[in-house]
């Protein structure tokens, strides 16, 4: 998907299990997609993993399971996964 309102959309039609996600977006950025499901109680409850180039202070930001800065490596993104469906909190 290429923006938070598509992300919203298709969250609508199906259930998912962690949502990975871009700060940087169109039409609705990562904060706002972050800030959208802390708002919907039925989607609440799935992880959301930020990710952005621009490194820019989240503070304040609520909503998101894990941060990672691009460039991440891989590794660190599939353990960053792994553990959250595992139901633990971001180290």
């Amino acid at each position: 998907m290429g923006d938070g309102r598509a992300a919203l959309r298709r969250l609508a039609e199906a259930r998912y299990d962690l949502i990975l996600s871009d700060v940087m977006m169109p039409h609705l950025d990562g904060l706002g997609l972050a800030r959208a499901l802390q708002d919907d109680p039925a989607l609440r409850a799935i992880p959301l993993i930020l990710m952005t180039a621009v490194h820019r202070p989240l503070d304040g930001v609520t909503g998101y399971a894990a941060f990672l800065p691009k460039p991440f490596d891989l590794d660190r993104l599939l353990e960053t996964v792994a553990r959250l469906l595992d139901g633990e909190p971001d180290a």
